[in-house]
């Protein structure tokens, strides 16, 4: 018996349940319904509205760059019915506005050239490029000042910043070639006229045995949209080869003897020095000059420093033994 009055209850609940569920979806139908009437007959009304649209100049001058611009956007109030603001504000996109500046007079001060337009002339422009069917009531700003820049060019040299640690007996073996060894800029005037060299980024290198040819990237003082530069990177050779150390006994010249002339002890002198072993067989006496400077004989002078006056370009002078001779005057 206790089980059928559960079952009746639970029958008695569910249809309360379901007749609520009813009432609920009607309701529900209805709001919406209510909604959507409201809808048509607000957006039926004429409103006005603000909409903001980018902007960008357009046939620039030849030869100039866009210096400065203070504004970004242009605010259109528009005038129509609220479809169809609801539409442009909302489900459009909002394209860039072209502004031409084929048509303006420029006033020039140096090397800038300056200029504004009255934002009501370009109503006819902008609903031709927008396809606006609604009325634009007014622009704002009123008025768009632009400022204009001579685009120059200029070719600066590029410049190295290394860190080079050679593996011993191996050294650099001439010059280090950069190509190119200088960047072509073209800008603004006013912001590429202070910069005088392009820097790479650092090279660090340690224990060097073998040739180095690389590409790095140069440093960009000023990142602007307004400045090119011929290239990002730059190439660097460096040449390496492997040295020996060497030495030559060199007779000691006299210069400056034109009164006294003079005998030294020794009358020798030991040039040491460091070439690649490419150029060894091609070392000869005949490429160094090593002597002492008679004008800098004085009384109480005993000794005349050593010189080396010449030396072969492809070789490395390590050092000269002895430093300093001594000396008499023959009558």
């Amino acid at each position: 018996m206790r089980l059928v009055y559960l079952e009746l209850v639970e029958k008695i609940i569910s249809s309360v349940h379901k007749v609520n569920r009813n009432k609920l979806y009607v309701f529900m139908i209805c709001l919406c319904i209510a909604v959507f009437i409201w809808l048509m007959i607000k957006l039926s009304g004429e409103y006005y509205t603000n909409i903001s649209y980018p902007f960008r100049f357009t046939n620039i001058p030849t030869e100039k760059l866009m210096f400065e611009n203070a504004d970004s956007t242009i605010n259109l109030n528009l005038k129509a019915n609220g479809l169809q603001l609801f539409s442009a504000k909302y489900l459009k996109k909002h394209p860039t506005v072209n502004i031409d500046l084929n048509s303006v007079k420029m006033h020039r001060c140096r090397y800038r050239y300056g200029s504004y337009i009255i934002t009501s002339s370009l109503k006819r422009s902008i609903s031709d490029q927008l396809k606006f069917t609604e009325d634009i009531n007014f622009i704002s700003p009123d008025s768009l000042f632009f400022v204009l820049e001579s685009c120059v060019t200029k070719k600066v040299a590029v410049e190295t910043e290394m860190s080079i640690n050679f593996k011993k007996q191996y050294y650099q073996y001439g010059d280090i070639i950069i190509t190119p060894d200088s960047i072509v800029l073209s800008g603004l005037f006013s912001m590429i006229d202070t910069i005088n060299f392009i820097k790479t980024k650092k090279i660090e290198f340690s224990e060097v045995k073998d040739n180095k040819d690389f590409n790095v990237e140069i440093i960009k003082p000023l990142k602007s949209k307004n400045i090119k530069y011929s290239t990002d990177k730059v190439n660097i050779k460096i040449p390496v080869e492997n040295y020996t150390e060497s030495s030559i006994f060199l007779p000691i010249q006299q210069i400056n003897d034109s009164v006294n002339k003079v005998k030294t002890f020794p009358e020798k002198v030991k040039v040491t020095y460091l070439v690649a072993l490419r150029d060894f067989d091609r070392v000869d006496e005949i490429m160094f000059m090593a002597g002492v400077d008679c004008s800098k004989i004085t009384a109480d002078n005993q000794t005349l420093e050593l010189e080396l006056f010449r030396h072969a370009d492809f070789v490395k002078i390590t050092g000269m033994f002895p430093e300093k001779v001594e000396y008499i005057i023959l009558k």
